[in-house]
């Protein structure tokens, strides 16, 4: 929701959400910011346990204080993991998203991806 259905980021109730198409992160990196969150900005930690004991980069909620995470939808390790490789193979490493990416995503049915058609 936050970076958009192509992964390309977006401004979002919580700030601005990151191009993940652009993201330097490896996938064990990528998986720790979608457990943790990033403190000090708007991306939520999706692990229940975070900031409970030094998980999350080595510090917990009390030491971060006002700038720790709020908790998003709680996802599993299981589901953190199908979403990395879920990114990974579609959009993380990719330059703009296509009208075939589109259509992938969306399906053909819509007319949301119009605007990216090839005239």
């Amino acid at each position: 929701y936050c970076h958009k259905w192509d992964a390309s980021g977006d401004q979002g109730y919580g700030g601005n959400a990151l191009s993940l198409r652009k993201t330097f992160l490896n996938q064990e990196q990528f998986a720790e910011v979608i457990k943790c969150g990033r403190p000090g900005t708007g991306m939520p930690s999706h692990d229940p346990r975070a900031y409970t004991d030094k998980r999350c980069y080595g510090v917990t909620r009390e030491e971060i204080g006002k700038d720790a995470p709020v908790l998003g939808e709680e996802l599993s390790a299981r589901e953190i993991d199908a979403v990395v490789k879920y990114l990974f193979a579609k959009a993380v490493g990719r330059g703009a998203s296509t009208y075939e990416e589109c259509v992938d995503f969306w399906g053909s049915e819509t007319r949301q991806c119009d605007p990216m058609k090839k005239k």
